[in-house]
Protein backbone atom coordinates (compact mmCIF):
# COMPACT_ATOMS: atom_id res chain seq x y z
CA UNK A 1 0.00 0.00 0.00
CA UNK A 2 1.26 3.66 -0.83
CA UNK A 3 1.14 5.87 2.03
CA UNK A 4 1.86 9.58 2.07
CA UNK A 5 5.30 9.20 4.28
CA UNK A 6 6.37 6.48 1.90
CA UNK A 7 5.42 8.41 -1.37
CA UNK A 8 7.82 11.48 0.32
CA UNK A 9 10.16 9.20 1.37
CA UNK A 10 10.85 7.65 -1.66
CA UNK A 11 11.09 11.81 -2.98
CA UNK A 12 14.02 12.02 -0.79
CA UNK A 13 15.72 8.51 -1.52
CA UNK A 14 15.22 9.98 -5.50
CA UNK A 15 16.98 12.79 -5.06
CA UNK A 16 19.70 11.75 -3.08
CA UNK A 17 20.31 9.00 -5.97
CA UNK A 18 20.36 11.45 -8.35
CA UNK A 19 23.05 12.89 -6.17
CA UNK A 20 25.00 9.70 -5.69
CA UNK A 21 27.60 11.08 -7.82
CA UNK A 22 28.51 14.27 -6.49
CA UNK A 23 28.34 14.14 -2.38
CA UNK A 24 27.83 10.79 -2.09
CA UNK A 25 24.71 8.84 -0.94
CA UNK A 26 25.90 6.98 1.71
CA UNK A 27 27.73 10.61 3.24
CA UNK A 28 24.34 11.83 3.38
CA UNK A 29 21.91 8.38 4.11
CA UNK A 30 22.22 8.57 8.11
CA UNK A 31 21.66 12.77 8.10
CA UNK A 32 18.74 12.45 5.86
CA UNK A 33 17.30 10.13 8.18
CA UNK A 34 17.89 12.33 10.83
CA UNK A 35 16.31 15.43 8.75
CA UNK A 36 13.18 13.20 8.59
CA UNK A 37 12.96 12.77 12.02
CA UNK A 38 12.85 16.27 12.77
CA UNK A 39 10.48 17.31 10.60
CA UNK A 40 8.06 14.10 11.54
CA UNK A 41 8.28 15.02 14.91
CA UNK A 42 7.62 18.61 14.68
CA UNK A 43 4.57 17.92 12.95
CA UNK A 44 3.20 15.07 15.34
CA UNK A 45 4.21 17.34 18.24
CA UNK A 46 0.87 19.64 16.81
CA UNK A 47 3.47 22.48 16.85
CA UNK A 48 2.51 22.91 13.35
CA UNK A 49 -0.32 21.36 10.87
CA UNK A 50 2.58 20.86 8.28
CA UNK A 51 6.62 21.50 7.57
CA UNK A 52 8.97 20.67 4.90
CA UNK A 53 12.71 21.25 4.20
CA UNK A 54 14.61 21.14 0.83
CA UNK A 55 18.44 21.57 0.01
CA UNK A 56 19.90 21.59 -2.78
CA UNK A 57 23.98 21.46 -3.92
CA UNK A 58 25.49 22.02 -6.87
CA UNK A 59 22.01 22.92 -8.55
CA UNK A 60 20.31 19.42 -7.38
CA UNK A 61 17.99 18.62 -4.58
CA UNK A 62 19.81 16.33 -2.89
CA UNK A 63 16.77 16.41 0.47
CA UNK A 64 13.25 17.36 -0.30
CA UNK A 65 10.80 15.86 2.33
CA UNK A 66 7.64 17.24 3.59
CA UNK A 67 4.87 16.02 6.72
CA UNK A 68 1.76 17.36 7.77
CA UNK A 69 -1.61 18.61 5.88
CA UNK A 70 -1.90 21.34 3.29
CA UNK A 71 -5.61 21.02 3.42
CA UNK A 72 -7.82 19.74 6.44
CA UNK A 73 -5.70 20.61 9.40
CA UNK A 74 -8.75 22.11 10.79
CA UNK A 75 -11.30 18.97 9.99
CA UNK A 76 -12.15 20.19 6.82
CA UNK A 77 -13.59 17.98 4.31
CA UNK A 78 -11.46 18.31 2.07
CA UNK A 79 -7.77 17.04 2.75
CA UNK A 80 -4.78 17.24 1.10
CA UNK A 81 -0.77 16.33 1.95
CA UNK A 82 2.06 18.86 2.34
CA UNK A 83 4.53 18.36 -0.32
CA UNK A 84 7.84 19.60 -1.85
CA UNK A 85 5.96 21.15 -4.42
CA UNK A 86 2.81 22.71 -2.78
CA UNK A 87 2.15 26.45 -3.00
CA UNK A 88 1.88 28.54 0.29
CA UNK A 89 2.11 32.08 1.45
CA UNK A 90 5.74 32.62 1.80
CA UNK A 91 7.40 35.16 3.91
CA UNK A 92 10.87 34.32 1.92
CA UNK A 93 9.31 34.97 -1.00
CA UNK A 94 8.85 38.68 -1.82
CA UNK A 95 12.60 39.91 -1.62
CA UNK A 96 13.57 36.69 -3.89
CA UNK A 97 10.69 37.64 -6.38
CA UNK A 98 13.73 39.77 -9.02
CA UNK A 99 15.30 36.73 -9.42
CA UNK A 100 14.86 34.22 -12.23
CA UNK A 101 12.89 31.31 -11.23
CA UNK A 102 13.52 28.08 -12.39
CA UNK A 103 10.49 26.88 -13.81
CA UNK A 104 11.24 23.09 -12.96
CA UNK A 105 10.38 24.40 -9.45
CA UNK A 106 6.88 25.97 -9.86
CA UNK A 107 4.36 25.28 -7.64
CA UNK A 108 1.95 22.42 -8.44
CA UNK A 109 -1.74 20.97 -7.11
CA UNK A 110 -3.85 23.15 -4.66
CA UNK A 111 -2.66 26.14 -2.48
CA UNK A 112 -1.61 24.77 1.36
CA UNK A 113 -4.36 26.65 4.29
CA UNK A 114 -2.34 28.66 7.15
CA UNK A 115 -3.42 27.88 10.52
CA UNK A 116 -3.30 29.19 14.24
CA UNK A 117 -3.71 27.28 17.50
CA UNK A 118 -4.21 27.92 21.08
CA UNK A 119 -2.14 25.79 22.66
CA UNK A 120 -4.23 22.36 23.57
CA UNK A 121 -6.64 23.59 21.49
CA UNK A 122 -7.72 22.71 17.91
CA UNK A 123 -6.22 23.93 14.32
CA UNK A 124 -8.36 27.06 12.83
CA UNK A 125 -8.26 28.29 9.52
CA UNK A 126 -6.06 31.76 9.32
CA UNK A 127 -5.96 31.83 5.16
CA UNK A 128 -7.91 30.29 2.91
CA UNK A 129 -5.90 28.40 0.65
CA UNK A 130 -4.79 30.04 -2.82
CA UNK A 131 -5.38 33.65 -1.14
CA UNK A 132 -1.90 34.60 -0.95
CA UNK A 133 -0.06 31.36 -2.17
CA UNK A 134 2.73 31.94 -3.91
CA UNK A 135 5.61 29.69 -4.01
CA UNK A 136 6.98 26.00 -3.13
CA UNK A 137 10.36 25.41 -0.75
CA UNK A 138 11.74 23.71 -3.88
CA UNK A 139 10.56 26.94 -5.81
CA UNK A 140 12.14 28.93 -2.83
CA UNK A 141 15.46 27.09 -2.98
CA UNK A 142 15.99 27.76 -6.45
CA UNK A 143 15.09 31.45 -6.12
CA UNK A 144 17.66 31.43 -3.27
CA UNK A 145 20.53 30.44 -5.88
CA UNK A 146 19.82 33.00 -7.96
CA UNK A 147 19.06 35.94 -5.59
CA UNK A 148 22.04 34.72 -3.61
CA UNK A 149 24.64 34.89 -6.06
CA UNK A 150 23.55 38.70 -6.99
CA UNK A 151 23.37 39.64 -3.76
CA UNK A 152 21.79 43.02 -4.01
CA UNK A 153 18.42 42.36 -4.10
CA UNK A 154 16.71 44.83 -1.66
CA UNK A 155 15.48 43.10 1.43
CA UNK A 156 17.53 40.19 0.87
CA UNK A 157 19.12 39.12 4.45
CA UNK A 158 23.42 38.53 4.18
CA UNK A 159 24.37 36.41 7.63
CA UNK A 160 28.02 36.24 8.15
CA UNK A 161 29.50 32.48 8.94
CA UNK A 162 30.31 34.02 12.49
CA UNK A 163 26.98 35.07 12.98
CA UNK A 164 24.56 32.40 10.60
CA UNK A 165 21.80 30.87 12.22
CA UNK A 166 23.74 27.84 11.07
CA UNK A 167 26.72 28.41 12.58
CA UNK A 168 30.06 28.53 10.26
CA UNK A 169 27.74 28.82 6.97
CA UNK A 170 27.72 32.06 5.32
CA UNK A 171 24.18 32.49 4.09
CA UNK A 172 22.37 34.93 1.54
CA UNK A 173 18.24 35.14 1.08
CA UNK A 174 15.36 35.97 3.31
CA UNK A 175 13.41 34.12 6.58
CA UNK A 176 10.47 35.72 7.83
CA UNK A 177 6.50 35.25 8.77
CA UNK A 178 3.61 35.80 6.40
CA UNK A 179 -0.09 34.90 7.82
CA UNK A 180 1.29 32.70 10.22
CA UNK A 181 3.63 30.78 7.83
CA UNK A 182 6.94 30.83 9.02
CA UNK A 183 9.64 30.13 5.86
CA UNK A 184 13.13 30.32 4.70
CA UNK A 185 15.28 30.51 1.67
CA UNK A 186 18.86 30.84 1.84
CA UNK A 187 21.88 30.35 -0.72
CA UNK A 188 25.10 29.04 1.28
CA UNK A 189 27.99 30.35 -1.40
CA UNK A 190 30.77 28.46 0.38
CA UNK A 191 28.99 25.50 -0.15
CA UNK A 192 27.46 25.94 -3.52
CA UNK A 193 24.24 24.89 -1.75
CA UNK A 194 20.33 26.32 -1.15
CA UNK A 195 18.19 25.86 1.82
CA UNK A 196 14.42 26.56 1.75
CA UNK A 197 12.32 25.62 4.38
CA UNK A 198 8.13 26.20 5.52
CA UNK A 199 5.45 25.52 8.35
CA UNK A 200 1.97 26.19 7.25
CA UNK A 201 1.26 27.67 10.74
CA UNK A 202 2.22 27.39 14.46
CA UNK A 203 0.31 26.52 18.04
CA UNK A 204 1.27 30.03 20.55
CA UNK A 205 3.71 28.24 22.02
CA UNK A 206 5.83 27.69 18.60
CA UNK A 207 5.83 31.41 18.09
CA UNK A 208 8.32 31.91 21.20
CA UNK A 209 11.73 33.19 20.24
CA UNK A 210 14.55 30.77 20.16
CA UNK A 211 17.51 30.69 22.22
CA UNK A 212 19.90 29.48 19.85
CA UNK A 213 19.71 32.25 17.47
CA UNK A 214 17.42 35.66 17.34
CA UNK A 215 15.36 34.54 13.36
CA UNK A 216 14.85 31.66 15.01
CA UNK A 217 11.17 30.28 16.70
CA UNK A 218 10.59 27.46 18.36
CA UNK A 219 8.53 25.96 15.57
CA UNK A 220 11.39 26.32 12.89
CA UNK A 221 14.33 25.35 15.27
CA UNK A 222 14.06 21.60 13.97
CA UNK A 223 14.12 22.94 10.71
CA UNK A 224 17.12 24.86 11.23
CA UNK A 225 18.99 22.19 12.68
CA UNK A 226 17.76 19.50 10.32
CA UNK A 227 19.41 21.91 7.72
CA UNK A 228 22.68 22.40 9.89
CA UNK A 229 23.15 18.37 9.97
CA UNK A 230 22.64 18.64 5.96
CA UNK A 231 25.06 21.05 5.30
CA UNK A 232 27.22 19.51 7.55
CA UNK A 233 27.52 16.16 5.22
CA UNK A 234 27.93 17.91 2.03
Amino acid sequence: MFTRRAVLTGLSGLALSACAHRSGADALRIPAASARRRIEDLVYSAMVPAAGLVVRYRDEVVFAHAEGLAQGAAGEADRAPFTPETAFCAAALSPLAAAPHDPRFAPRGPAATLYTREDEGLWQVQTEAGECAGASFLGLASLARAAGRTSDLPGVQTYQADTSPIPGVKLIGHQGEAYGSYSAAFHAPDLEAEIAFAVTGTSVSGTERSVHHPVMIKATEPLWAAAETLLAAL
